[in-house]
């Protein structure tokens, strides 16, 4: 179980409505008046735990969780100290999209697209929770808490991740929720094994745990050579569905 209390940074007391959840979980909670919240059912062990109001800068801190005893926090919340005018934000995202051939595809009527509109009105935690009721894709709670993304058939029901143009394999199940934020995804593409666009059908060296990692808004570092994934790689893998993150760094903004 988890405890604890939301305060504001400024010291002028306890924050009530606020959205806590731990990482990988599907245990969440709004704080009260006085600002608390308890999360129970956890899984023990270290977890991250995240805080969110509109408004507010996002929250999240390292949690060591045990069986034996609660654990209590204490989060404090800060305004946002700039905000982008939201006509500025959508018109550079849809340059974005164009630059990286986004509506190009969307308009080909192959595969399935998630736009800037799209996830925003899925209110996303992480980036498993943007895939929800995506069609070819499951989701499934993974052995270190992490829920992953599976494909409802095809072999081994694998999936296969290209984030800002460069294949990724996954280390451990769901760890694609910790390389993108869900804060920082501008666009989604989802595509059955057998339509896969041409650019993103090959099977290069993938983006592993072990190399440069991408960094906050998708920044990414040069793809270890050599370490391919299963079923063709990251970038092949031609019995598996392929899902391409663009991220909102990458899309400019």
């Amino acid at each position: 179980m988890l405890t604890g209390r939301v305060i504001r940074s400024d010291g002028s007391g306890p924050f009530a409505g606020a959205q806590v959840m731990v990482l990988g979980s599907n245990q969440t909670a709004v704080t009260n008046d006085s600002g608390q919240f308890t999360l129970r059912g956890l899984a023990a062990g270290s977890r991250t735990l995240e805080v969110r109001a509109l408004g507010w800068e996002p929250v999240t801190m390292s949690v060591d969780l045990a069986q034996r005893e609660p654990r209590q926090v204490t989060v404090p919340l800060e305004v946002k100290t700039a905000v982008l005018r939201a006509v500025v934000v959508t018109a550079t995202l849809n340059a974005g999209l164009q630059r990286v051939g986004f509506d190009t595809r969307k308009h080909m009527g192959i595969g399935r697209f998630l736009g800037p509109d799209d996830i925003a009105k899925r209110n996303p935690f992480e980036f498993v929770d943007i895939m929800a009721g995506m069609p070819g894709l499951v989701r499934r709670p993974g052995p270190y808490g992490e829920d992953y993304l599976a494909a409802t058939r095809g072999m081994g029901s694998c999936v296969r991740y290209v984030v800002d143009g460069v294949p990724y394999q996954e280390v451990t199940p769901g760890d694609i929720n910790t390389l993108v934020q869900a804060d920082d995804i501008g666009a989604v593409e989802v595509y059955q094994p057998s339509e896969s666009p041409a650019q993103y059908a090959y099977s290069p060296p993938v983006m592993s745990a072990g190399s440069p990692t991408f960094g906050r808004m998708g920044r990414a570092g040069t793809p270890r050579p050599g370490t391919m994934g299963t079923n063709g790689g990251a970038g092949g893998g031609t019995g598996c569905m392929k899902v391409i993150i663009w991220t909102k760094g990458r899309l400019g903004v």
